[in-house]
């Protein structure tokens, strides 16, 4: 992929990316996931899961700043040499890959047994794939303006799910802090699971029109918008079920919707999943996006287009693999640990290095 008028974004499209590429099914369980932990006070760890992002946003910004026309696959081989650099480069790109398999096989299971229980597995993750792949194959910028249209399918989500105030009780929010602090951290760590997806700010850095405080400005408005969106459904979850009810729900958001009625519409909650595939699929085109990038940059194609197909094809095989929800759960378990090296550790790395005098005198690298 070039730096061409293709591939150029506004940073308002960047806060998009990020929002989208944020979302995905981790909010139909999020709610159920940091209740199991932190109780009532699971809206507060969701948004200190936020501000942990903003944090790691800031460094992944950083890093960006210091190399201003290079993404991370050309960052990578620069900091670490051409072995080790080469090495973290296939790294990431099975690291996206997983990431979007695990997309894939999560939210499958949940359309399997809400809407399709009798439709093979393989033919939801063939469809889910092929679509995705259809899109991702264009260039970023026609991407970006897709993200930007998915947000119409957010705010009907919303309206849906705000509607359901009108059987909350806001008492099943108090006290606040009963968790405990410690549980409260404890809950935003299996938060931070749901948001990840913002490192897709490392591939597109250097095509996002503007200097880097439009950038970072950008990326924290998507960061928060997600924040934001994400504790909304779990405060509205939370407010909507009784704690012993709350604790048998794995999926409150679509329970919640399926309990509201509506004079000319049964079931809101099918409805809802119709409107939320296509904002899932935001969330795989990033990734796929990202592995395709990765592997065009380390053949030296012209541009992501072919790599997509091998990746889409990869991705279709890998998400066959789990098949019980065991071997499901070992699999987001193990993504999840290993994320915290490929978006922490590994940029945090680049920064300080990238901050010495040895590797800031080279070219392209900027203080």
């Amino acid at each position: 992929m070039t730096t061409n008028e293709q591939n150029r974004i506004t940073p308002g499209q960047l806060a998009f990316l990020i929002f989208h590429s944020q979302l995905g099914q981790g909010i139909l369980a999020l709610p159920y996931a940091v209740y199991s932990v932190s109780k009532a006070d699971g809206w507060i760890s969701t948004l200190l899961a936020g501000v942990g992002t903003q944090l790691i946003i800031l460094i992944m910004w950083a890093v960006g700043k210091r190399f201003p026309s290079a993404t991370l696959y050309e960052i990578l081989p620069r900091v670490f040499g051409k072995t080790l650099g080469t090495l973290l480069k296939a790294g990431y790109i099975l690291y996206f890959i997983l990431m979007g398999v695990l997309i894939v096989d999560r939210f499958g299971s949940i359309l399997e047994k809400w809407a399709y229980p009798k439709t093979p597995s393989w033919a939801i993750y063939l469809l889910m794939i092929a679509l995705c792949m259809y899109l991702v194959r264009e260039p970023l910028r026609t991407i970006a303006r897709f993200y930007v249209l998915v947000n119409i399918p957010v705010a009907m989500m919303f309206v849906i799910a705000a509607y359901s105030y009108t059987k909350a009780n806001l008492l099943y929010l108090l006290p606040i802090g009963q968790a405990g602090w410690t549980n409260i951290f404890k809950g935003s760590i299996e938060a931070t699971d749901a948001m990840l997806g913002f490192e897709i700010l490392l591939v597109v850095y250097p095509f996002v029109e503007g200097g880097s405080k439009e950038i970072v400005k950008a990326a924290s408005i998507g960061n928060a918008l997600s924040t934001l969106l994400y504790t909304f459904m779990v405060l509205t979850s939370l407010a909507f079920f009784s704690p012993p009810v709350m604790a048998l729900v794995p999926e409150p958001v679509l329970y919640m919707l399926r309990a509201l009625t509506f004079e000319l519409a049964e079931r809101p909650d099918l409805y809802f999943l119709t409107i939320w595939m296509v904002v899932v699929t935001t969330a795989i085109m990033s990734n796929m996006f990202m592995a395709a990038t990765g592997i065009a940059r380390m053949f030296g194609a012209k541009n992501h287009r072919h790599a997509v197909t091998w990746v889409a094809i990869l991705s279709f095989f890998l998400a066959l693999w789990p098949q019980d929800p065991f071997q499901l759960d070992w699999l987001s378990k193990s993504i999840v640990n290993v994320s915290y090296v490929f978006t922490l550790a590994i940029p945090l790395v680049i920064l300080v290095i990238a901050s010495s005098p040895w590797i800031r005198n080279r070219r392209g690298v900027q203080s």
